[in-house]
C-alpha cells in the first residue's frame, strides 16, 4: 500500500540467500514516491519512520543523486555525536550494514553515505579525486547530518575521513580509521604533509 514501510529482516545473518537475510531486501523502502526538498535531500512519503530501522535516502550533490542510509536510535545517548561511516574503494554504504543495528542499539544516530561514483550513487560527470570525495563528506556533514560527527573510514574511506578531519576540523568531532589506505595520488601525501 501507499506509504507502507518495509523493514529489513535482521533475523538471519548467515548470508545463505533466498530470503534468509536482509541482503535479500532493501535496507528500507517506502512504496510511495519521494520529493526532493529544497536542501537536496530526498524525503520519502513516510513521516513517522520507526526507530532502529535503517532508512535508505538520497541526497543531490553537485547535480547528482547520492545514496545513503541512516538509522536513528530508540534511546539516544546524551550528547552523543552522530556517526558517519565512510566505505572503502570498490564498496558502497551498505558495507556497514551489520554495524548499523548494534551502533543504533548503543544510542548513536548512524549515517552510511555512498561516495559519488560508487554503488547506488549516480556516476556524475566530475573529476573523481580525494579532494572531491573529501568535499562530499564535508557537504554531507553540513547539509545532511547538520552537526559535527565522528567520522569513521575503511580503506580509502579512512584516507578521505582523515582528509576531511584535517581540512575541516570544526565538522569532525572524532576520527576512526579502520585498515586505512593511503592517498589517491602523490599530491595527496604532500597535502597532508607526509
Amino acid at each position: 500500500q501507499e506509504g507502507d514501510v518495509v523493514a529489513p529482516n535482521f533475523a538471519s545473518s548467515s548470508g545463505s540467500g533466498s530470503g534468509s537475510g536482509w541482503w535479500d531486501e532493501p535496507v528500507a523502502s517506502a512504496s510511495s514516491s519521494y520529493d526532493e526538498g529544497p536542501d537536496g535531500v530526498q524525503q520519502w512519503g513516510v513521516t513517522d519512520w520507526p526507530k532502529r530501522v535503517p532508512r535508505r535516502c538520497s541526497w543531490r550533490w553537485r547535480g547528482a543523486l547520492t545514496d545513503y542510509c541512516v538509522i536513528e536510535p530508540e534511546q539516544p545517548r546524551d550528547d552523543a555525536p552522530a556517526l558517519v561511516l565512510v566505505h572503502g574503494f570498490g564498496a558502497f554504504g551498505d558495507q556497514w550494514r551489520f554495524n548499523l543495528g548494534p551502533l543504533a542499539a548503543a544510542g548513536y544516530r548512524v549515517y552510511t553515505p555512498t561516495l559519488p561514483g560508487f554503488g547506488r550513487s549516480e556516476k556524475a560527470a566530475l573529476q573523481y579525486s580525494q579532494n572531491a570525495w573529501r568535499d562530499f563528506i564535508r557537504d554531507f556533514l553540513v547539509c545532511v547530518v547538520g552537526e559535527p560527527a565522528i567520522v569513521a573510514g575503511n580503506s580509502i574511506g579512512g584516507f578521505i575521513a582523515a582528509s576531511a578531519a584535517a581540512d575541516y576540523p570544526s565538522l569532525v568531532a572524532g576520527l576512526v580509521l579502520i585498515n586505512s589506505a593511503g592517498g589517491v595520488s602523490h599530491t595527496d601525501f604532500v597535502h597532508l604533509g607526509l
